[in-house]
C-alpha cells in the first residue's frame, strides 16, 4: 500500500516537475519574442528616422506606389494587427497573472487569512522590532553619555 503511495506521489511529483519546466520555457519564449519585437521596432524606427529626408524627397513617387500597393498592404495590416496584439497580451500575461496573485497575496495577509509565507513575513518583522528596540536602547545609552559628559563640562 505505501509502495502505491510512493508512486504515485513521484508520478505526481515529475508531473508538477514537467509542467513547472514548460511553464518557464514558455514564459522565457514569451520574454525572447517580446524582446525581438522591441528589436525590431526599435530598428524599423531608426531607419524610418534616417530615411524620413529621403521618403520626403521620393513622395512623388511613393504615394502612387503605396496607392497601389495598398490593396495588399491594408489586408496585411488588418491581419498582422490582431496577431501582434494576441503575441503582446501573451507576453504580458504572466506578468499580469503576477501581478494579481500578488494583490490577492497582499490582501488575504491584510485580512487575516494567513497565506502562505505570512510566517517568513511576521518572522521578519519581529526581528526588524527586535533590532530596532537594541538601536534604540543603545541610542538611549549613548545618548546618557553623551549628556552627562556635556552637563559636566559645561557647567565649568
Amino acid at each position: 500500500m505505501d509502495d502505491q503511495n510512493d508512486s504515485s506521489d513521484n508520478q505526481q511529483s515529475l508531473f508538477q516537475k514537467v509542467a513547472k519546466s514548460l511553464v518557464i520555457l514558455l514564459i522565457i519564449l514569451l520574454a525572447v519574442v517580446d524582446l525581438i519585437w522591441l528589436v525590431l521596432a526599435f530598428v524599423v524606427i531608426l531607419v524610418l528616422i534616417l530615411l524620413l529626408p529621403v521618403l520626403i524627397l521620393l513622395s512623388p513617387v511613393l504615394i502612387p506606389v503605396l496607392i497601389v500597393l495598398s490593396p495588399v498592404l491594408i489586408p496585411v495590416f488588418v491581419i498582422l494587427s490582431p496577431v501582434l496584439l494576441i503575441l503582446k497580451l501573451l507576453v504580458l500575461s504572466p506578468w499580469l497573472i503576477t501581478l494579481v496573485l500578488v494583490i490577492f497575496w497582499i490582501y488575504d495577509y491584510v485580512t487575516g487569512k494567513h497565506p502562505i509565507g505570512a510566517d517568513y513575513l511576521d518572522k521578519a518583522r519581529e526581528k526588524i522590532g527586535e533590532v530596532v528596540e537594541k538601536v534604540k536602547t543603545k541610542v538611549g545609552e549613548l545618548w546618557d553619555k553623551v549628556a552627562s559628559i556635556g552637563g559636566g563640562s559645561g557647567g565649568e
